[in-house]
């Protein structure tokens, strides 16, 4: 794995699953568009 990665997806990883749920749910409705 690379040393530095995504900043986003240490947010994710240390994310609660509501916050989680809420987040994937905001990017896939600006996927939409």
């Amino acid at each position: 794995m690379a040393k530095t990665f995504h900043p986003l997806l240490a947010l994710i990883a240390s994310a609660t699953d509501r916050e989680l749920a809420k987040y994937v749910e905001y990017i896939m409705a600006e996927n939409k568009f």
